[in-house]
């Protein structure tokens, strides 16, 4: 058994434009596959900012937020705070869990108010009355601005 293949062509008149369209599509074809084939064979570029600075700046504002929480914690944990705050009948667990939730800004800010009154008060400027209205004043703001946060 033979089997014949045989195929016919048209024969249209020759059109300049329909093959400069061809080829132009046969161009952009094979620049688009070039492009894409480039693509996987170059290495990725390296960003504006590199990788490890970014996790370093990470590191250091997490670090820097720990610190300045854990200072007003010191400030608070002092025996004279604990009373102060036991004689407003606020609880220490409340403030704690309220310096806790304060944004980064405000926690920095707080942060440096607590090292002026512990330096103050090492320094001998501050007496047990005016910590104790600082401390009152300090956790009233911390759970103040939870509350409306």
């Amino acid at each position: 058994m033979e089997l014949l293949v045989t195929t016919s062509r048209a024969s249209y008149p020759a059109n300049p434009l329909s093959n400069r369209v061809a080829e132009a599509v046969r161009r952009g074809i094979a620049l688009a596959a070039s492009a894409w084939m480039l693509a996987f064979t170059l290495p990725a570029a390296e960003h504006i900012v590199p990788r490890t600075s970014l996790q370093n700046a990470i590191s250091e504002s997490q670090a820097a937020s720990r610190a300045d929480r854990a200072e007003l914690l010191r400030l608070l944990e002092t025996a004279p705070a604990r009373k102060a705050l036991a004689s407003a009948g606020v609880e220490f667990q409340q403030v704690k869990q309220a310096v806790a939730a304060l944004d980064d800004q405000t926690a920095a800010h707080l942060a440096d108010r607590a090292r002026e009154v512990n330096r103050d008060f090492a320094a001998g400027a501050l007496s047990n009355e005016m910590l104790t209205y600082i401390v009152i004043a300090l956790a009233t703001a911390v759970i103040v601005i939870i509350a409306v946060s």
